[in-house]
């Protein structure tokens, strides 16, 4: 079982394959999602425990697929029910009061020293093939690689109010129209709720411990507070910025460590679990050798425009919302009351869905076959029920898919099946939707789907007669015909792609020999 390590370094995993630095909610999923798939890890955090702070009171619907994935169900307290959930992964290894020093680049493998915060012991020299920087805005590992962020900071101080025993039990956010104080409220169920406040100058510095008059004096128009009912306040400025990239060698950014945006878009956290989910599927496949190294280069480029189209969004909704000046917020809610009577409003107000489209166009997809581009690739796959087998068992078509590769035929014919097995791309799973068999069968090796509810035939049904091929990250890499199948074999070879086994039956292999040794002191951080 994974150890808590709430002791600090001790003995690290001699053999670890992954070191991820910082047990925030991004460095927890990575983990997971790294150990999920028989990758042995070394998590380590200098704190003595992770945080207790709520986290994305508003999540999006793809923020809770990826909890799915790593066995999460409820956002209040994340951190705590992610480290729960790591102590089920036997190659999974927590280690807090644990800081890191320094960082060597090789050939082959990274050397990251390791030690107690407090300090008094030796730092401990550990080797392993890659190094995950998941130490939020003031990243150690980002900054020992000397990568660079580029944006701008926001002047204006914010203060974030997390406070019990609230009223508030509304199922979306609101934004208030206050001129002195813009103000927006999140409900987080549970009796919790945050409250965000634009200040005045002079009323708090950013890092300032603000009074309590002060919170006092702010919630008044929302609701009477005491102090135990303040769960947690703090002044900040917000940021907009993006690393100058994502990989250096054999380390990689995410979450904060790489990007940061203001809140207005509720996309910060999602943004990060992303880069976790996109990131640690390709690092599996490069361990078990089932990828090789392009791969990897696929993370930078297919996450850098996504992150961008956020932040840039995020600053706009902030000018907007934000606004002190009264006719300027009046022409926002006229604006926004027009666009909650339309189904996108409502899907981006109602519901704080604001992430904006930034399909995947460049990396491990096959945008355009023959000059034909499916809006399809590049998304994330629909998420429909279905019903399986003849038992007719209603589930979601993630559980269909299972973690690795997949092949969803949609009304295809036994011939299509049969000449894209023969040709097509790596996949180990095959799923065949059928749209006029109420009553589906598992043959031939494929798993027989049916459509539950209407939603596989809203999902799908234009794409009758063709292939989707689905990623393990559920990004749709392909959509083809039969007689496409070999081109897209072609394209991917680049990454080295091979039918996956089960990566739970076949434990990861480094392909470097990693090493612990206790070293007398660090180098000075300069890599070579």
């Amino acid at each position: 079982m994974a150890s808590s390590g709430r002791r600090g370094l001790r003995d690290p995993c001699a053999h670890s394959q992954v070191l991820v630095v910082g047990a925030g909610p991004v460095g927890l999923t990575a983990a997971h999602l790294l150990g999920s798939a028989g990758v042995r890890v070394l998590l380590v955090e200098r704190n003595a425990d992770v945080g207790d702070d709520a986290e994305a009171v508003t999540p999006d619907d793809e923020y809770l697929r990826i909890l799915q994935r790593a066995g999460v169900n409820e956002a209040i307290h994340l951190e705590r029910v992610l480290l729960a959930a790591l102590a089920q992964l036997p190659t999974v290894e927590t280690s807090f009061d644990t800081r890191l020093f320094s960082l060597q680049q090789r050939t082959d493998r990274v050397r990251a020293w390791l030690g107690p915060t407090a300090g008094g012991q030796a730092a401990a020299a550990l080797d392993v093939p890659y190094v995950l920087g998941c130490d939020g805005d003031r990243s150690s590992v980002r900054e020992l690689l000397g990568i660079p962020m580029q944006g701008r900071s926001c002047p204006d101080v914010w203060l974030v109010v997390d406070t019990l025993d609230d009223p508030h039990d509304q199922a979306y956010g609101m934004r208030h129209r206050n001129p002195r104080h813009p103000a927006v409220v999140v409900p987080g169920g549970g009796g919790r709720c945050r409250y965000e406040f634009r200040l005045r100058p002079g009323e708090c510095a950013p890092g300032a411990s603000p009074p309590f008059t002060l919170v006092r004096e702010l919630l008044r128009p929302y609701r009477e507070i005491s102090v135990p009912q303040v769960e947690r306040v703090v002044a900040s400025t917000s940021h907009a910025l993006l690393a100058d990239r994502l990989r250096e060698g054999r380390c990689f950014l995410l979450g904060n460590a790489a990007h940061m945006m203001p809140p207005f878009a509720g996309q910060g956290l999602s943004s990060g679990l992303q880069d976790a989910v996109n990131l640690c599927w390709k690092v599996a496949e490069v361990l078990t050798g089932r990828a090789g190294d392009p791969l990897l280069d696929t993370y930078d480029t297919e996450r850098r425009p996504s992150l961008q189209a956020v932040v840039e969004r995020s600053v706009r909704l902030g000018d907007v919302a934000m606004t002190t000046s009264t006719a300027r917020a009046r022409l926002r809610d006229l604006c926004v009351r027009t666009a909650l009577r339309t189904s996108w409003g409502n899907r981006c107000f109602g519901e704080m869905r604001c992430r904006p489209d930034a399909p995947v166009r460049i990396g491990a997809v096959v945008p355009s076959l023959r000059g034909r581009t499916d809006p399809l690739v590049g998304t994330a796959l629909p998420l429909p029920m279905v019903l399986h087998g003849t038992a007719r068992r209603i589930t979601r078509l993630d559980k269909v898919l299972g973690p690795g590769w997949s092949l969803l035929g949609a009304g295809v014919s036994e011939d299509d099946w049969a000449t894209v097995e023969e040709a097509g791309p790596p996949a180990d799973r095959r799923v065949d939707l059928a749209f006029d068999d109420p009553a589906p069968r598992d043959t031939s090796g494929r798993i027989g789907i049916a459509d539950a509810d209407g939603g596989a035939h809203a999902a799908f049904s234009r794409l009758t007669e063709r292939f989707i091929l689905v990623r393990p990250d559920r990004l749709v890499a392909a959509v083809f015909d039969a007689e496409d199948a070999e081109g897209v074999t072609l394209h991917l070879e680049r990454f080295a792609l091979q039918p996956l086994p089960n990566p739970l039956d076949t434990p990861a292999t480094s392909t470097a020999a990693p090493v612990l040794a206790a070293v007398s002191s660090p180098p000075s951080g300069e890599l070579s």
